[in-house]
């Protein structure tokens, strides 16, 4: 009979796994409290972005209430500005109007006191040529109803006066004649022709 052999008990491999299994747990944990650090890091990141939005929101806000305040100024002087630039034109065309009405009644003032004139002018040119048709100064001989008229002339004298009554235009052909420096009347209608001297100034008289 052989004896029995007495087994060593064999050493127990569990303890390596339990550490494995501990130091994933740990690794876990730890992993979960970096994700957890994480995730509050970026909760609080998105917390500060979303005051930061809400704030800027806010500015936004304000500004577009500022642009909405400076659109109604604007709108306001815009309306300002057409009702002025109305009643700027307006009083233009008033002032044009009335600055035209003076000028057409001021022209139509000159155009009569032009025509008044020119009528005076022909009036007057109408006399000197009666004047001038019934007055004579130069020295020479004048055919009676040819070169003036036929009537009695009149001088108020001179210093050396002469006339002569012709039968002709022959200087020679005396009629009448006389010399003197004072008043003279003389009758041309039975001459032919009417001489004078010394630029006394004759004027028919009837």
């Amino acid at each position: 009979m052989q004896p029995v052999q007495v087994k060593s008990p064999k050493k127990s491999r569990e303890w390596p796994a339990r550490i494995f299994i501990g130091v994933g747990v740990i690794a876990a944990l730890l992993i979960g409290v970096a994700i957890g650090n994480a995730a509050n890091s970026k909760q609080g990141q998105i917390s500060r972005l979303n005051g930061t939005i809400s704030q800027q929101c806010g500015q936004i806000g304000t500004l577009q209430g500022k642009v909405g305040t400076l659109q109604d100024q604007v709108s306001t002087l815009q309306a300002r500005l057409s009702d002025e630039t109305k009643a700027a034109n307006h009083a233009l065309a008033a002032a044009t109007a009335k600055v035209q009405a003076a000028d057409a009644a001021k022209q139509a003032r000159l155009n009569q006191e032009a025509a008044t004139l020119r009528a005076q002018q022909a009036q007057l040119n109408q006399e000197i040529g009666m004047v001038q048709a019934n007055q004579i100064s130069n020295d020479g001989v004048y055919a009676v109803g040819k070169d003036i008229k036929s009537g009695t002339w009149h001088t108020n004298g001179g210093s050396q006066c002469y006339y002569a009554t012709l039968g002709s235009t022959d200087t020679s052909n005396i009629l009448d004649n006389n010399n003197f420096n004072g008043p003279d009347t003389v009758n041309v209608s039975g001459a032919f022709a009417f001489q004078i001297n010394g630029g006394c100034t004759w004027v028919l008289v009837g």
